[in-house]
């Protein structure tokens, strides 16, 4: 709020900042305890996130079912422009939240050990939040919002799942994953890449002209060096997307063809073996251990 003649007016986008600080710190506190109780209970991070995704992206069905810039690939009527120069006030929260979640999750990857890459996607990912906001890229932010989180709804449920000795389960999900990103996480967001890229702003309505692009210089060369790299950095993040479904296949591989498998993706250093196979191998050493012991008994007899 600011005085304006000695009335309170209240300035677009402060207001949110709250529901960025509250979101946030009950981002932090909440994950802290899950992990604390990590050993107790090893899927709880990974249902903590699912919860998460489950929420936000109901949050994002909610926001865009109505839109006319929604995309027709996700059931939107796709007549208005989704790249466009413009600040789309109604995803000023949907923002806040998304970036009060990244924020955290990058912090907990820093505590936690996480991968090298995994650090290259939130620093990618935060970038990215911001820019798109700035630049006025808010529709295509939500869209790819809305991509990620639904797919990683199925890939915490891998995760968790990969916790337990649920195959079944397991292998139902890992298929649903792989088609999940590869439709979402691979072909769509592409074809979004690719929508940014070909994108000019109009000289009628340069980006400096939108209250929150207010500070942006106007010239036609700064401003496609700022969207060549927000391109690039959209292009990290398929190559990322194209890395880590690699690594799916290969530890889906390993468990069809070996019995077992590890998560390599993050930090996890679990192995999952087939659980028969598991019984049958202690069945097996029991058996070997029981003859040896009878084996020696009877020696010692002799």
């Amino acid at each position: 709020f600011t005085r304006d003649t000695k009335k309170l007016k209240r300035v677009p986008g402060v207001h949110s900042m709250y529901a960025f600080v509250v979101s946030t710190l009950a981002f932090v506190l909440l994950r802290n305890e899950v992990e604390r109780r990590k050993v107790q209970h090893p899927s709880g991070p990974h249902l903590f996130k699912m919860l998460w995704f489950i929420s936000i992206a109901w949050v994002e069905y909610v926001h865009l079912r109505s839109a006319d810039w929604l995309p027709q690939v996700l059931g939107g009527p796709g007549q208005a422009a989704l790249v466009v120069s413009q600040h789309d006030a109604e995803l000023t929260l949907l923002y806040e939240l998304q970036l009060a979640y990244h924020l955290h999750s990058a912090l907990f990857a820093v505590l936690v050990g996480a991968k090298l890459e995994m650090h290259l996607h939130h620093a990618v990912t935060l970038c990215l939040i911001v820019g798109s906001s700035l630049l006025g890229f808010r529709r295509l932010g939500a869209v790819v919002f809305t991509l990620h989180d639904v797919s990683d709804i199925v890939g915490t449920a891998v995760k968790a799942l990969f916790q337990t000795d649920k195959v079944g389960a397991l292998l139902t999900a890992y298929v649903m994953l792989l088609v999940s990103w590869a439709y979402c996480r691979l072909y769509l967001f592409s074809q979004l890449i690719v929508e940014v890229a070909l994108f000019a702003y109009p000289a009628a309505d340069p980006p400096g002209t939108v209250p929150a692009l207010a500070w942006l210089r106007t010239d036609v060369m700064y401003v496609e060096t700022l969207q060549t790299g927000f391109v690039v950095l959209l292009c990290t993040l398929l190559v990322l997307h194209a890395y880590w479904y690699t690594l799916f296949l290969l530890m889906g591989t390993k468990f069809l063809l070996g019995g077992k498998t590890k998560d390599i993706s993050e930090t996890s250093s679990r192995t999952l073996t087939h659980s028969h196979g598991s019984k049958a191998h202690k069945a097996s050493s029991a058996s070997h251990s029981s003859f040896s012991s009878s084996s020696s008994s009877k020696q010692k007899a002799a």
